[in-house]
């Protein structure tokens, strides 16, 4: 079984994976869980002795593959295995450093159910249940969904204290993508993320194969700007000395199945100085709440343009599994880095949208184009705790708190609306934010703003 269950992880990682080292489900959250257990299987397959692996290569085959060609039937195919799945864990853990919105944190984008596959590190913190509702709301005993009577969980009536878990602090994973490959821990790791790496470093064996980089470095260097594109996923980043942004255009993921994407093409995520300023508002629930799943896969929660009354990839409504399919593509989005210009386009509103992002080291000016007659909305939503000053009508001024501040600027003549909003950093945690918004009318085809730095 143990021959059968190596060939097949090999076998499943290359189709899990893209060529760009990024998990096929179109959701980082989704990646940095697949790479978790990849790194696990991998530490478990090098802590075999090379008499293990020989008797592993000569057993029986009790069970047919069904991905895999081959089960290793001896020393050098097994190491081919390994080497194999070594390759694919080293990139998992390159393009999580290469997406890392913070020094902490990757983006909230596609869904985000919380889950992890082994975590000792505690990363949260301990809230009074009297005053978690003010910023949790679904915390509220009286907060309610049209298709839901409460959220609320009766027993959480008598205790004193709620965790509140930061599930997109990636720390750990990298801890255990490290441990795995048997690397140097990077300095970031040491408080947070060193015990998962003495876990699977205790398991794995680092006589077996070396890859083509000894150690695990930063994967960039000190130059400005580091640009990094995944067009398999259909995700790029963007990081200057005072800013980062990670943008998205690319398929739904799942070989089209589309589970776990959201309509976020040509969307977004923006932190300057390590504090997220533009987000993605995230999940909510699944079965749970189909309205609030629709709701939070749906493109008006994203930074992008949205023409009100349509979607740009659409799912059939219903509880259950269709809550984890959408349609065909018909967004078929795609994108490129241009030197420091980033062009996307999606085709989902019958008239191609296109956005021409010019990121310089002091800030963005962007530029959306669609000639589809109708109304037009472009949008950004804010993490919460960012406080949003409306200075004029074309100007708002964000502010972070640690004193961070950008400035969004309407270059088409067009004033920003600042709007309450709903925000879900983890599954089923829902927190007040605000959406910056411009509407223009039908007539006008080009857009025009930045964001100053």
């Amino acid at each position: 079984m143990i021959r059968f269950a190596i060939a097949e992880a090999a076998a499943e990682s290359s189709q899990q994976f893209g060529i760009d080292g990024l998990n096929f489900e179109a959701s980082l959250p989704y990646h940095g869980f697949s790479s978790e257990m990849l790194a696990i299987i991998l530490a478990i397959t090098t802590s075999f002795s090379p008499e293990e692996k020989e008797k592993i290569c000569t057993s029986p085959i009790h069970v047919r593959s069904l991905s895999a060609t081959i089960q290793p039937a001896t020393p050098s195919e097994f190491k081919k295995t390994l080497h194999e799945l070594k390759q694919h864990v080293h990139k998992a853990y390159d393009g999580m450093l290469q997406l890392m919105i913070d020094a902490k944190h990757i983006p909230n984008i596609g869904d985000n159910d919380s889950g992890y596959c082994l975590r000792i590190t505690p990363n949260g913190s301990w809230v009074d249940t009297a005053e978690a509702p003010k910023t949790y709301i679904n915390l509220n005993p009286r907060y309610e969904l049209p298709d839901v009577e409460t959220m609320y969980p009766t027993k959480k009536v008598s205790e004193p204290y709620e965790w509140i878990c930061d599930t997109l602090d990636c720390r750990p994973t990298l801890g255990l993508i490290c441990g795995a490959l048997q690397n140097q821990l990077p300095e970031s790791l040491l408080r947070n993320g060193a015990i998962e790496y003495q876990m699977l470093s205790s398991l794995s064996r680092s006589e077996d194969i070396a890859l083509h980089s000894s150690v695990l470095p930063i994967p960039f260097s000190d130059a400005y700007p580091r640009i990094n594109s995944f067009p398999a996923f259909g995700i790029w980043s963007i990081h200057h000395e005072r800013y980062s942004a990670i943008l998205r255009a690319g398929s739904t993921g799942q070989k089209g199945k589309g589970g776990h994407a959201h309509n976020d093409q040509l969307s977004f995520v923006l932190s300057v100085n390590g504090e997220e300023f533009l987000g993605d508002p995230g999940t909510f629930w699944y079965t749970a709440s189909p309205l609030m799943r629709n709701i939070g896969r749906s493109v008006t929660m994203h930074s992008t343009l949205v023409i009100p009354g349509k979607e740009q990839n659409t799912w059939i409504e219903g509880p259950g599994d269709l809550l984890f399919w959408m349609k065909p593509d018909q967004a078929k989005a795609d994108a490129m880095f241009n030197d420091t210009v980033w062009r996307g386009i999606h085709h989902a509103y019958g008239e191609p949208h296109m956005r021409n992002m010019i990121c310089s080291p002091f800030g963005i000016k962007g530029h959306d184009t669609c000639k589809i007659s109708m109304r037009k909305i472009v949008q950004f939503h804010c993490v919460p705790g960012i406080e949003a000053t409306q200075i004029k009508a074309g100007t708002v001024q964000l502010m972070s708190p640690l004193g961070n501040s950008i400035t969004l600027n309407s270059l088409s003549g067009f004033a920003w609306e600042i709007l309450p909003a709903v925000y879900s950093r983890a599954y089923g945690r829902v927190e007040e934010s605000t959406l910056i918004r411009m509407e223009v009318d039908a007539k006008t085809q080009d857009i025009h703003w930045e964001i100053k730095i």
